[in-house]
């Protein structure tokens, strides 16, 4: 059976995913290709390259996460966006992947981002690794469009939150998918004056797919707070924190469902 991981958009909760990959590898679980949109995307091309967490390890915990975040961010006086996004291109071309090529991956990844030509989803599986991450995560308003030969793209996540369905039309018999949203409880949105973040949050449930449970399966990490508040990704232990508890409560069924 050939298994497929993606890893949805998901802003600074994305940390949540890396507990849940360290367990899975530990209970011998090996991923076939790996799928993703925004910061999921960036994400699958980093297993794609690395397979475990080491390295991202390492570099955030030798680190104050406040003096990474000041590392990425490089404001603007533009229209187009909040960040210029050189220096996020810098760190992620510098620590992660240089120059290499979707060839140069140990295991095949899958990124999406969406064309402002076409306005529709595109799937990087060639070229630089580099312009699919900054392409994926290209944030309207956050980072400006990411130009590509002739196009201009931005986030995946805006029309492909959780792209699985690629990992199955490229042969892959079951997909573990990690969704990041539609995770926080409403009553804390509401009390905590989060509107964005619920507004957002129903806007993607409704993008999400509805995938055959018997192909894939789907975890959802349960957060105790928001993350579309810049701040929170100097947080990044505590999304942490919730994905090690999400992934050990959801085992029993994961690992049943993987015998099926």
């Amino acid at each position: 059976m050939k298994l497929g991981l993606t890893i949805g958009a998901g802003g600074a909760r994305m940390s949540a995913v890396g507990p849940i990959v360290d367990f899975l590898q530990e209970k011998g679980i090996k991923f076939d290709m790996y799928s993703g949109s925004s910061g999921g995307g960036a994400a699958a091309l980093y297993y794609g390259i690395f397979e475990t967490n080491k390295v991202a390890w390492d570099i955030f915990t030798n680190q104050r996460a406040i003096d990474f975040f000041f590392k990425m961010v490089d404001p603007t006086i533009s229209r187009k966006s909040i960040f210029k996004g050189n220096k996020l291109k810098k760190i992620m071309t510098e620590y992660f992947f240089q120059d290499k090529t979707f060839k140069d991956l140990r295991i095949p990844a899958i990124v999406t981002a969406t064309s402002l030509t076409t306005k529709k989803t595109v799937y990087f599986d060639k070229g630089n690794l580099i312009d699919a991450a900054m392409a994926s995560v290209a944030v309207p308003g956050i980072y400006p469009p990411y130009k590509i030969r002739k196009d201009y793209f931005i986030d995946g996540g805006l029309l492909e939150p959780l792209p699985v369905q690629c990992l199955l039309d490229n042969g892959i018999d079951k997909v573990i998918a990690v969704d990041f949203y539609n995770t926080v409880n409403e009553n804390v949105i509401m009390k905590k004056g989060h509107l964005m973040a619920l507004s957002i949050s129903m806007i993607l449930e409704k993008l999400s797919p509805n995938p055959n449970p018997k192909k894939v399966f789907i975890i959802k990490p349960k957060f105790t707070s928001p993350s579309y508040n810049m701040k929170n990704f100097h947080h990044w232990k505590k999304f942490w924190a919730e994905g090690e508890q999400t992934i050990k409560e959801v085992w029993p069924k994961l690992s049943k469902w993987l015998k099926e």
